[in-house]
């Protein structure tokens, strides 16, 4: 049985589900997914130590720590996330950056988040298919293909150990598909 297609968000339903936000930690969950791929486990462990938004010399980073296969990543946080980062991290130093509203010391659970997406989608008006927070991931991948990273930094971005399990991402959408076809 062949591969199925991986399911993402093209970019106006991206503006959509951002646009029907009606939180600031809501928002920041959605743009982990989306602008840096981060599985839903990594963001619900996401610590507030983990996470440099201004170095020595002007960089911003965040530790994938004990990831997928307990491997830790080093991520460069792309300029969209910073000033969000900031606002919700605030004057803190350390702790979980999404703390569980229900369980103090412990964090977000990923379940919260598993139904936090779907129902932010339906709210967008996203139906073609079940939006997940694993979509927001695919999404991530999908917008570094269409602006030709190279699929090793894809690879190292989402912190696959096979190239293999990347290469579902060099998927042609439906806009290449139809330039391919157009006769000049």
């Amino acid at each position: 049985m062949g591969r199925r297609l991986p399911i993402f968000l093209r970019p106006g339903e991206q503006e959509r589900l951002l646009a029907v936000i009606q939180s600031e930690r809501d928002r920041l969950i959605v743009l982990l997914g989306i602008r840096l791929g981060l599985r839903v486990s990594e963001i619900c462990q996401l610590r507030v130590e983990h996470l440099v938004l201004e170095d020595d010399e002007g960089h911003e980073s965040l530790l994938v720590y004990r990831g997928k296969g307990d491997k830790d990543r080093l991520l460069p946080v792309p300029s969209t996330l910073i000033q969000p980062l900031r606002a919700w991290i605030g004057e803190r130093r350390d702790g979980w950056v999404f703390a569980s509203p229900y369980k103090p010391g412990s964090h977000l659970t990923t379940r919260a988040v598993q139904y936090l997406i779907p129902k932010l989608a339906v709210a967008a008006e996203i139906s073609r298919a079940r939006i997940t927070p694993h979509k927001l991931r695919h999404t991530f991948a999908t917008n570094r293909r269409r602006r030709k990273v190279d699929l090793f930094l894809i690879k190292e971005l989402l912190g696959h150990t096979r190239i293999e399990t990347t290469a579902i991402y060099l998927h042609a959408d439906t806009d290449e598909l139809k330039d391919a076809v157009e006769d000049d």
